[in-house]
């Protein structure tokens, strides 16, 4: 063996139902629609995206129809808003926040609102007729079939709709879910419409695993605002995993190879100066190229990464007992997902390959879930217990509402010197049982 990348997919393979998910039934890793071997992409990488602003221009321009799943009933939708579909609004709200770019499959597997995945979900036309959403689609010249409305994608809009109508009947707890205590201005999704919908499936796929706390995406899931490190807030993964036992796993998932190198440099900075036991972080770069395109362009963009990281972790090797290369993985979507429905055994282990071995033979394959392959120190409960209960996080690993308050309330309470238990319900007297939290300002 030499100092190029491992060959792609060599480990034996399995059906991903095997792998037993616990998603709502018809939105399961297997029943959804296969992003990366699926040709929705056959030129770049972006979807066809409509709000309700273009829409409405467009209709009074005379240039275009408004779908039948699109009707507009706005005073309908602004009552329901504020009505039993509440939670449920949030709930996408949160995912979309987190995730940004999000099929209608993935969509209802975040949320386990399963009727979200036909994509045409009323719960949806409310959002997109209020401005809350956008819709893209993907078009080609071939037609559309009753199934291609699963694979709508669905963002937030770049506006305030969310501030105007949605803040000023959601509770501070619920508000929390969402953001994750971040900036609560709406965050629109950028342009790589194939990289958003790819990540969000990756990090769904991992959640179906049963080994992880969280599964968070970029807007929310962001390593400095988790760890409070002080590091350079314009630098993020693409999302980040949470092992049961705290560690975090900083995913980014690359079809170019144009940036990797930059990337790898400054984690490979971070991770010398911080050894595990400081810092428990491990970063995991996924290469995810088109697999419909040229097949020797594929092969370059995994060669480049693996060099790349190859590099970087010689350039910035850390020291004994704090070695970059035991910190920074790599491996190929196949390597995990050889074909459509399948994966290998490398994926319910989390398996990526290292750069840990000897020159001549540098890539050595390591569970990501092996807590003797990558052992932390001690963790806060409170932090994973806070991380479960966002939004962004998929419902199966969210904790059932608790019956305390939100997690920064005592932290107010305390600095203003009332103490934490003068909001809790007072106890029952008689027959009379005690009071409890209302679920919406339970965290």
């Amino acid at each position: 063996m030499t100092s190029a990348a491992p060959a792609v997919g060599e480990s034996e393979h399995l059906r991903l139902e095997q792998i037993g998910s616990p998603a709502a039934a018809g939105v399961r890793a297997h029943e959804r629609i296969d992003p990366y071997f699926s040709d929705f992409w056959p030129v770049g990488s972006k979807a066809s995206w409509l709000n309700i602003h273009q829409l409405r221009r467009a209709e009074a321009g005379g240039w275009a129809k408004r779908p039948w799943w699109l009707a507009e009933h706005e005073e309908r939708a602004r009552a329901r808003l504020t009505g039993p579909r509440l939670p449920e609004t949030l709930q996408v709200l949160g995912a979309l926040r987190s995730w940004q770019n999000v099929s209608a499959e993935q969509l209802a597997a975040i949320t386990g609102i399963d009727r979200i995945g036909t994509g045409r979900a009323a719960l949806m036309t409310d959002l997109f007729n209020l401005g809350l959403v956008e819709i893209g689609v993907h078009t080609d010249a071939a037609a559309r079939t009753s199934l291609s409305a699963r694979s709508n994608i669905y963002r937030l809009t770049r506006d305030t709709a969310v501030e105007r109508l949605v803040w000023p009947v959601t509770t501070y707890a619920e508000r929390l879910k969402i953001t994750g205590g971040l900036d609560t201005r709406a965050s629109g999704a950028g342009g790589h419409d194939r990289h958003g919908v790819l990540a969000t499936e990756l990090g769904l796929r991992a959640a179906e695993t049963h080994a992880l706390s969280a599964v968070l995406g970029e807007n929310v899931g962001r390593v400095q605002d988790i760890l409070g490190t002080g590091w350079n807030r314009t630098f993020t993964a693409d999302e980040v995993w949470v092992r049961t036992d705290g560690m975090l796993i900083a995913l980014e998932l690359t079809a170019t190879p144009t940036t990797v190198e930059r990337k790898i440099a400054r984690w490979a900075h971070l991770l010398a100066s911080r050894p595990m036991q400081a810092l428990p972080l491990t970063v995991l770069f996924v290469t995810a190229e088109n697999p419909n395109i040229d097949a020797s362009a594929s092969r370059n963009v995994r060669k480049k990464t693996f060099h790349a990281v190859r590099t970087g972790v010689r350039d910035t090797p850390g020291h004994p007992g704090n070695r970059t290369a035991e910190r920074i993985g790599v491996v190929d979507w196949r390597d995990w997902f050889p074909a459509p429905g399948q994966a290998t055994v490398w994926f319910p282990a989390l398996s990526a390959w290292f750069a840990t071995g000897a020159p001549a033979q540098p890539w050595e394959s390591r569970s990501l879930l092996d807590p003797f392959e990558f052992e932390v120190g001690d963790t806060s409960e409170d932090v994973l217990a806070q991380l479960g209960a966002l939004y962004a996080n998929p419902v199966w690993l969210r904790p059932a509402p608790g019956a305390t308050i939100d997690p920064v309330t005592p932290a107010l309470a305390a600095e203003f010197g009332y103490p934490v238990q003068a909001l809790a319900p007072p106890p029952g007297h008689g027959a009379v049982g005690g009071g409890g939290l209302p679920e919406r300002l339970r965290w």
